[in-house]
């Protein structure tokens, strides 16, 4: 293997090589904020029991578990063989190794489908939302979180002072652009809304009502529908 795609392999499976040390990489405030944004503040409500749900890079499980624990048959991918490890230990669920940019699912196949801080880890946040809306069934739903490139420098900094411990893909998108790229893949947003206003979990109240502050907030949420 030549070290371009030596190099090129490990930017894509960071994640995957790091995976003991990741409960000390992650920011473990915001992973709870955004358990909670998406099952009880967005998908608060919804019936999951009996439901196929798809987990897109579903990382240590966190996700897959809760969604099981709401009665979902849970399928949980992501590129990692050691990823799926600890999410089939955490969450109990079935696992499948997968790419976001080809998933190997026939159109149609879940009900719900999350993708959660994934899609900029991939060459193509685009392509990703494409299969994320095929594998959607009729009247399905999704739900896509990713950071909100308005952001990228501040971040982009915290890596070269080695404070924000990463060093994998980055494909940060603009809001608008997860809009569109989700309508232009053939879904109808239901929701979208900024979340992280400065800091996970800070002015919480604040980022709930102020609305207008979205653009401003470090990370995007888009809720859609396929139909």
């Amino acid at each position: 293997m030549s070290d371009y795609k030596r190099h090129k392999r490990q930017k894509h499976f960071f994640y995957e090589d790091n995976v003991e040390d990741l409960p000390r990489i992650i920011n473990t405030k915001e992973l709870a904020r955004r358990l909670e944004l998406v099952f009880m503040d967005v998908w608060g409500k919804e019936d999951f029991r009996g439901k196929s749900f798809l987990d897109v890079g579903c990382g240590l499980g966190q996700f897959s578990k809760c969604a099981k624990e709401r009665g979902a048959v849970v399928t949980a991918i992501d590129i990692g063989e050691n990823l799926l490890l600890k999410t089939k230990e955490r969450a109990k669920v079935k696992t499948e190794m997968g790419d976001v940019l080809k998933l190997k699912y026939t159109n149609d196949s879940f009900d719900y489908v999350l993708c959660t801080e994934v899609i900029e880890h991939t060459d193509s946040p685009r392509r990703a939302m494409k299969e994320i809306v095929r594998v959607l069934k009729p009247g399905g739903k999704a739900i896509v979180t990713s950071p909100n490139k308005y952001w990228w420098p501040v971040f982009k900094t915290m890596m070269k002072l080695g404070i924000r411990k990463y060093d994998g893909v980055e494909n940060w998108e603009y809001p608008w652009q997860l809009r569109k790229h989700f309508l232009e893949a053939g879904g109808t947003l239901i929701e979208s809304r900024g979340f992280n206003l400065f800091y996970p979990g800070v002015l919480k109240v604040v980022e709930a009502r102020a609305r207008i502050l979205d653009f401003m907030m470090i990370n995007y949420l888009i809720l859609g529908e396929k139909w």
